[in-house]
Order: C-alpha cells, then structure tokens, then sequence
C-alpha cells in the first residue's frame, strides 16, 4: 500500500519559473502562484475581438462554456492558435525567454446560469519534478463577478500533487464549500493580462451580464520541457499513475478533449507508472495548509453552492 503525503510537509515543490524575463515578476509568479500586467496594447486587443467575432456564434439559452480546444474541427483549432499567436508574438518574445506556445485558445462564456466553471487545478503537462508551466488569460472585455472573472487560491500552486487529470479526482474535490471560501475573485479590464501558474486552485464565476464574455489564454512551456500528461483507468486518488509523452501538436491534434475526455489517449509514448500518494485532503487539513502558506479566508460566510456548468462543444 502507498503512504500517503502529509501535505504540511509535502515532499514536492514547484520548480522555479524560468521562461519571465523580468525577475521581480518571476518572483512574484514562484511565491503568488499569479500576478497582474498591463502587456498588451489597444490594437493587439481590438484584433482579436476580430478574430472571434469571425469565427464564432455563439448562443445557449442558459449559458456555458466553450473552449476552443474542445472543438472536434482541428482545422479551426489550428487556425485558432496561429491566429492569436501572431498577434501576441511581439508581446511573448518582449516578456519571455526559452519559451514555446503550446496552445492558443478562446475561452468563452455565455451569460446563464449554468455558465459557472468549477474550482479546479489546470491537468499537468509536463515533468513537474523539473518544469513549472505558466499560462496567460487575457480578457477581451472587463470583467467582474458579474461576467465570469476568475478567481485564485493565493499560493495554492504548491499546495498538492505534480499528477492532475480528467481521468481521476482532485484531492480537494469533496470540499469544495471550503475551498470557495479562500478564492478571490480577480476583477481586469480588457487587455490586461493574468500571467499564473496553471496549478493555482481557480474558478470562473457565472456570467449573469446578460452579453458573451470572451477570453484568451496562451500555454507556455521552457523550451526544453516534453508535453508529459498523467492517467488512470480508475477514477481513483492513490494508486498508480501512468505518464506519457506526446509530440508537440498535441493540444491541436488530440480530437477528445470533451468528449470521452476521461478515456486514456491513444496516441503518445507511455513512460510508465509512478506511485500517487495524494489522499483527499480532509477541510482542517486544507485551513491548516492555507494557514501554513500564509492564505486568509476571503470569504467568511455567504459562499453560494457551486454553480452549474454546460459545457458547450463547437464555435457556431
């Protein structure tokens, strides 16, 4: 039987990010797990409101979320990614160094009531025992609570398991009324850019403006760091966990990252099992860890239940 992590004393920690040019900034990314930055300018942002208004059409009558790498066309998923990505090149190679794109994405959600995405830690991507990854949200309206901002967990990327994935359950999963209360909602107007650790504990708020909030997200790796993703047969914490390896295009290729999105995939180099010793984490355990990080409560009381969330699978 594997012995579980205690995780006041949890024997992984992220490796330090070394893709940011400006260090104070990088800094900032390795203790917060997320930071705030003014990186792009009017023009850039107004391109790609263009880009989406062309492509997409979007319209549920009780609202969701829509993911473009979801899409099971990889022709518009592909042209997706080259689209943002020559309007955020100059930006990238201003602030970044050794880095390559992994994917470029619309992440949009339509006003409703099941347009909530749930508290969650993004799946891992690569060999975290050597490489953090880091991920930009930009908005492309300001955004509030009331339209889907997202919210963080200060510090909360070091807070559980290098091994994360659809096929198998968080540690947190089963005390979400506990971890909503440390979640702090990050207001941003157009343009500005969210720079996190993709392993930061957050959510995105129900759009209830009564208009479509559309946001860009740009994945980077180091340059040297493998596409490695985590699986399990069994929708189970502990136990084995196998690693496996993919070409680059992966994120653009894969079709079935919504639909049987727990199935193992069927392209990659498996790299073998490792032990999982990530138990669920009990609600003393997740306040003693929050404390010992330095995490305050955000919200003391009137955390409302975790919204309903429709996931919707293709632009038009």
């Amino acid at each position: 039987m594997n012995s579980s992590v205690d995780y006041l004393n949890n024997p992984w920690r992220p490796a330090p990010q070394r893709i940011i040019k400006d260090r104070v900034l990088s800094e900032t990314i390795d203790q917060d797990g997320f930071a705030l930055r003014d990186l792009l300018n009017v023009e850039q942002v107004t391109q790609l409101n263009s880009v989406f208004n062309e492509l997409h059409d979007i319209h549920q009558e009780d609202g969701g979320m829509f993911y473009s790498v979801y899409s099971q066309d990889l022709n518009y998923r592909k042209q997706i990614h080259d689209r943002i990505g020559s309007i955020l090149s100059s930006t990238l190679k201003e602030h970044f160094k050794d880095y390559r794109v992994m994917i470029n994405s619309f992440v949009v959600k339509a006003s409703g009531k099941k347009s909530e995405f749930y508290v969650h830690q993004d799946t891992t991507g690569l060999d975290e025992s050597k490489f953090s990854p880091l991920n930009l949200w930009i908005p492309l309206t300001d955004v509030s609570q009331n339209n889907g901002c997202l919210g963080v967990i200060p510090r909360s990327h070091r807070m559980f398991s290098p091994y994360r994935s659809i096929s198998f359950p968080a540690p947190f999963d089963q005390i979400s009324e506990t971890v909503r209360k440390y979640i702090r909602p990050l207001p941003m107007q157009k343009g500005q850019v969210l720079v996190f650790d993709n392993r930061l504990v957050h959510n995105s708020y129900l759009n209830l403006s009564g208009n479509t909030r559309v946001a860009v997200v740009c994945g980077l790796f180091p340059q040297n760091a493998k596409l490695t993703t985590c699986h399990k047969p069994k929708y189970e914490l502990g136990g084995k966990v196998e690693l496996i390896e993919h070409n680059d295009d992966f994120l653009l290729t894969h079709p079935n990252f919504l639909i049987n999105c727990e199935s193992r995939p069927d392209t990659g180099i498996s790299l073998g099992w490792v032990d999982d010793n990530y138990h669920a984490i009990t609600p003393d355990g997740f306040e003693t860890l929050c404390s010992k990080l330095g995490v305050s409560v955000y919200a003391e009381s009137d955390v409302l239940p975790m919204g309903q969330c429709n996931l919707i699978s293709e632009p038009v």
